[in-house]
């Protein structure tokens, strides 16, 4: 009886050209709780699907569903996930994905009346560290400055998506943050990080520390 009328509401508001797209309707039903339309263009959520799968995600990254949908003001979401074995989503919209690439779908529904509002799209990969440590023998103070670079070829493999590069300990190796490419600076032990889907390594998003090799600098 109440998703009937709700139907009926809507339809009567959408012809009239009371719901657009942005604008959001509350009313009552006798008998009932307080209920809210909320329209969202259909292009528009097309829209940002596209966006969504078009940025590349990987395992083990961690996304803000918010971010990635047009999402009401003030109204209770559920989410939903086509494939738990691929990616799961926190009551606050954390999308926790897995181990595993694949493609999953992320859908935001009204908590209340059960209605779809948004979903997105993630393509996931699965990037592969394909060198855990690397030792390097005879660094000594006339070599650190013509020390040969090192890509993130040599470390990285199976991906498109771009990661941001971090140092534990850039007087040991020093990592360009843009392009992985890695210059020995001097005797130690360092850990090399490659993060996707956040500009910083202690970021609550992206994959954090999950992506990593060591380097052992020896005299």
């Amino acid at each position: 009886m109440i998703s009937s009328a709700l139907k009926q509401i809507e339809e009567k508001h959408y012809e009239e050209e009371l719901l657009t797209a942005g604008k959001q309707l509350t009313f009552d039903i006798t008998g009932c709780s307080t209920y809210a339309l909320y329209y969202v263009d259909p292009q528009e959520a097309s829209d940002e699907s596209n966006a969504a799968s078009n940025a590349g995600y990987v395992a083990k990254q961690r996304v803000d569903a918010k971010k990635l949908m047009n999402l009401p003001a003030g109204v209770k979401i559920k989410y939903v996930t086509s494939n738990k074995k691929l990616a799961k989503v926190t009551r606050k919209g954390v999308i926790k994905i897995k181990k595993n690439a694949g493609t999953v779908t992320i859908t935001a529904k009204n908590k209340k009346t059960g209605a779809t509002i948004d979903s997105c799209t993630l393509v996931i990969e699965k990037p592969i560290i394909k060198q855990k440590k690397l030792i390097v023998h005879g660094v000594i103070a006339s070599d650190i400055a013509t020390w040969q670079k090192r890509s993130a070829d040599e470390f990285l493999c199976n991906t498109t998506v771009k990661p941001q590069w971090y140092s534990s300990k850039p007087s040991v190796a020093e990592v360009n943050k843009e392009t992985g490419e890695v210059t020995i600076k001097g005797k130690g032990r360092a850990k090399i990080y490659a993060v996707f889907g956040s500009d910083a390594l202690k970021s609550k998003f992206g994959t954090r520390k999950v992506y990593k090799y060591k380097i052992v600098s020896k005299k």
